[in-house]
């Protein structure tokens, strides 16, 4: 049986992915690791520094020691941080932000990209001109930032959150081909604001639950992993 980590830096995230994470895969081990001041050192310091990657390194390598096949990082901010334990880890190790901006860039050219902490929108920012490169695909990105957003998300005011990021993505939407939800603590709002939009919405949690299920169909899950 396949293991399974993720890796979280706030506990109201890790619990929205841990509920859809035993609906999708209910016969699947897994286990998860959070460490809050990841988070808070970002936003505090408004960038990946030293330390949040020694970090982010050594719970990846606690959690293949704990037994994990593949380990998933389920904060935007931390994005470019992954890529330095993917050179480390011989194990796959996938964003949860990789498969929606694979879709995002194939779907069209003017993506945009609703996020409600600043490292996020960089973090989608640079994920998305990888994969536009890697696809040889050109893309317009237009980032809407919305910092109330996540200041009443994290004081639990999740009708407030929900509030500003609909009027933000409505507003968003007339402009571009694609919308993208960038953090996971919005995901929940994906099928709701498809019905809205005249554009495709896409969401981490639900492409990543779909990557998910290739990875662990596949005879060869290194080559599924992201």
């Amino acid at each position: 049986m396949k293991r399974v980590a993720a890796i979280h830096t706030a506990f109201f995230v890790a619990q929205m992915f841990k509920g859809r994470f035993e609906k999708s895969f209910p016969n699947l081990s897994f286990f998860h690791m959070v460490d809050e001041s990841l988070l808070n050192e970002l936003l505090s310091e408004g960038r990946l520094t030293s330390g949040v990657k020694r970090r982010l390194c050594n719970m990846a390598f606690n959690a293949k020691d704990a037994g994990a096949d593949l380990i998933v990082f389920t904060c935007s901010s931390t994005s470019p941080a992954v890529d330095v334990v993917r050179e480390l880890l011989d194990i796959p190790v996938l964003k949860i932000d990789d498969p929606m901006a694979e879709k995002a860039v194939k779907l069209g050219r003017r993506i945009g990209v609703i996020c409600s902490a600043v490292t996020a929108g960089e973090a989608a920012k640079l994920l998305l001109r990888g994969h536009s490169e890697r696809l040889s695909k050109p893309v317009d990105i237009k980032i809407a930032l919305v910092t109330d957003a996540f200041s009443a998300i994290q004081r639990g005011d999740r009708e407030l959150h929900d509030e500003l990021i609909t009027k933000e993505a409505l507003k968003l939407s007339s402009d571009v081909d694609v919308l993208v939800l960038a953090q996971l603590s919005m995901s929940h709002l994906g099928a709701k604001l498809d019905q809205m939009v005249c554009v495709p919405v896409l969401n981490s949690l639900d492409a990543c639950m779909e990557h998910l299920s290739q990875f662990f169909a596949s005879d060869d899950p290194g080559e599924k992993a992201v």
